[in-house]
């Protein structure tokens, strides 16, 4: 019995030595994990801080720019204000400026002619007038326009458009004569002021005909007084358009297709020739454009072209070259039956009869 309670009293000491040990670990193990728990919030709260100074500093910046749009606003409102101011002093100019030509006489020769004369107090008022009453000029309208090439391939074109924006604002006397020499130091202040009124013209006139060449022009013509680069433009591309009007009619109306060429590439070439006459100012009317080509075709299209005349049709182009492409299939068909009926009937002729085969 006594060795009984012994071994019971070693098993109950074992026992609460384990159970102290593990109650020691399990202590252990929490205060790992509040010391955990403590450090997740430590970083938790650092990170809440700058979350608030984050979203303090983006509130100041918000401030900032509703205080930038508002200032923005108002300088938008006060620009459109002095727009509005200038508009209307503008309209007010325009209207003196309307109401005064309406007194004058706006011819581009004699305009030109009293401008010149500023040595007398009448030519002076009416040079004066007249250069003060010329309207503005839309010149990136003229700009929007195709430039004079180097070739002077459009030149008919561009020297339309130029006499069209100098008549518009009564500028055509700039083409009429030359800007000429300044007066002289003793003239008066109001004769000086007459010829740089008229030198501003004529330089306004200047850059817009340099800025509407190609850029070989433009170098070439750079220091050129405008009266003289248009009649040195005239003088240089009337006569080449000319010849170059001369070829390319020559051209068009003595093409003829071949027999057995393609219709296209028949009318890709006519078309090349209509439209260097068309760039040369010259349009041929589609009634007349539609005869030429009939008139080109080769003898093999001789049905279709009696059959278009006879049904007297309309079309335009594009549908006669669709018709024409149509036709063209058929004449090979055609063509290809003729030829085999002509190779079949050779061979009936050349095979010889079995009675006048020699033995």
């Amino acid at each position: 019995m006594a060795e009984a309670s012994m071994a019971d009293l070693h098993n109950l000491l074992a026992a609460t030595a384990e159970a102290k040990r593990a109650t020691a670990e399990a202590g252990q193990i929490n205060v790992e994990r509040i010391s955990e728990i403590n450090s997740s919030l430590e970083k938790l709260m650092l990170a809440q801080q700058e979350g608030t100074r984050t979203t303090s500093r983006m509130g100041t910046t918000l401030d900032r720019v509703l205080s930038t749009n508002t200032a923005l606003d108002r300088s938008v409102a006060d620009l459109r204000q002095s727009m509005e101011r200038v508009v209307t002093r503008l309209t007010s100019v325009e209207a003196i400026a309307a109401k005064l030509s309406t007194n004058e006489q706006p011819s581009g020769r004699r305009s030109s002619h009293r401008i010149q004369g500023v040595g007398t107090g009448e030519d002076q008022t009416s040079g004066r007038t007249l250069i003060m009453a010329s309207p503005s000029i839309n010149f990136n309208q003229f700009l929007e326009k195709e430039k004079l090439k180097s070739n002077g391939s459009n030149f008919t074109d561009w020297f339309h458009h130029v006499r069209i924006l100098l008549n518009g604002g009564n500028l055509q006397y700039v083409l009429d004569a030359p800007l000429g020499a300044p007066p002289a130091e003793t003239e008066s202040d109001e004769v000086k002021n007459v010829y740089e009124t008229r030198k501003t013209r004529y330089s306004q006139v200047q850059c817009a005909i340099l800025c509407s060449l190609e850029a070989d022009l433009q170098k070439r013509f750079e220091h050129h007084d405008p009266y003289e680069l248009v009649n040195e433009l005239r003088t240089i591309f009337e006569t080449h358009a000319v010849v170059e009007c001369y070829e390319a009619s020559k051209h068009f109306f003595s093409c003829m297709m071949e027999e057995g060429n393609s219709v296209s590439e028949h009318m890709v070439a006519m078309s090349g020739h209509a439209k260097k006459l068309s760039d040369l100012g010259i349009v041929i009317p589609n009634k007349l454009g539609i005869n030429r080509v009939l008139q080109s075709l080769p003898p093999s299209y001789k049905n279709f072209v009696m059959n278009y005349n006879m049904q007297n049709m309309n079309k335009e182009l594009p549908e006669l070259f669709s018709m024409l492409k149509s036709a063209e299939i058929e004449i090979q068909k055609e063509h290809q039956v003729l030829m085999v009926n002509k190779t079949t009937s050779f061979k009936k002729q050349g095979k010889p009869k079995k009675g006048n085969v020699k033995k």
